[in-house]
């Protein structure tokens, strides 16, 4: 177990609420992480002065490092540079107005001890949202996959549901560097592009069935607090890096899979969706080729602002998953 060290990642930007609890949360680990690594993003409140203060005052075997950016370059940007200064054979990211479980690096490192090729350990998450996703009982018979295109099959399935937060997971930093799992600068949204490029490298992946993390809902958080115009810019972005990416083995659940997220950018309206012109041609053209042709015959934008309409959509297709790529 002394080979498995675990490196805390934790981005942190004006959170003076909450990066106290935060960063007890992993001093108070009942098994003790390798390192913690503080990624300074350039906030304008109190938050690094605390963490500099429990820093200074900590006397136990964690060792903690402080990185600062020149200026605010985003949750993204903040990860890879935790990424790049971390020291451990392991990586755990921690969202800085989130608490780690006493025991999740426990649970962490006695499934690697376990399964010690394993490239992901997803562990359970307790939460203050009423979001029924967080229950992740569509994982509950599941130990261990250890087959390429496993995670794919299971996460592009809408009757399945697997997180896709990057928080929560501990990644081998060798699976993470070899295959070039950076998050792109600059995006929200960004774990949903950031999962889709692990799902096209990982084989061997890990449940843990207990809860190991705490995720709370922050009323100012940028995914609160994102407009919809800026909303559609981005996913704009990962949607055309998605359809030009998509795996000729999963090629039609990640089509599909795509397609659900994207018709749900309708839901604010349709007044900006000129955004997305060119990525809703791409999506009918390869809805065509695919023969999806119910789906290339029904779908239409306008009706798409409404939710009947929309959950239509999604029935037709939770069919074509049942009936054709089950």
């Amino acid at each position: 177990m002394e080979n498995i060290k675990v490196s805390v990642v934790i981005p942190v930007y004006n959170v003076a609420s909450y990066i106290k609890d935060c960063l007890y949360s992993v001093i108070n680990q009942s098994v003790k992480p390798y390192e913690c690594v503080i990624v300074d993003d350039c906030g304008n409140d109190d938050s690094m002065k605390i963490c500099e203060s429990i820093v200074t005052q900590y006397t136990g075997t964690i060792i903690f490092t402080i990185v600062h950016h020149e200026h605010n370059r985003g949750l993204s940007a903040a990860r890879n540079t935790g990424v790049v200064k971390s020291n451990g054979t392991y990586i755990l990211f921690l969202d800085s107005d989130d608490k780690l479980l006493p025991d999740c690096v426990k649970l962490f490192v006695a499934t690697v001890s376990k399964y010690p090729d394993v490239e992901i350990v997803q562990g359970g998450i307790q939460s203050e949202s009423k979001n029924k996703l967080y229950g992740m009982s569509s994982l509950k018979s599941i130990d261990y996959i250890k087959e390429k295109g496993g995670l794919s099959r299971f996460y592009f399935n809408p009757f399945n549901y697997f997180p896709v937060n990057a928080w929560n997971k501990l990644l081998n930093k060798q699976f993470f560097v070899k295959n070039k799992l950076w998050f792109k600068e600059g995006l929200i949204h960004e774990d949903q592009l950031w999962m889709f490029w692990v799902c096209k490298s990982a084989v061997r992946i890990s449940i843990v069935q207990e809860k190991t993390y705490f995720h709370a809902t922050t009323p100012n958080s940028i995914m609160s607090t994102a407009t919809r115009e800026r909303t559609l810019r981005h996913w704009h972005v990962i949607l055309n890096e998605v359809l030009n990416n998509m795996s000729s083995e999963n090629y039609d659940r990640e089509l599909l899979f795509f397609f659900k997220k994207f018709i749900s950018l309708y839901a604010g309206g349709i007044e900006k969706s000129y955004r997305l012109y060119e990525i809703e041609k791409e999506f009918r053209k390869k809805l065509k080729d695919r023969k999806f042709y119910l789906l290339w015959k029904i779908y239409n934008p306008y009706l798409c602002q409404y939710e009947v309409y929309r959950q239509l959509i999604n029935v037709i297709i939770y069919i074509y998953f049942f009936v054709v790529l089950r």
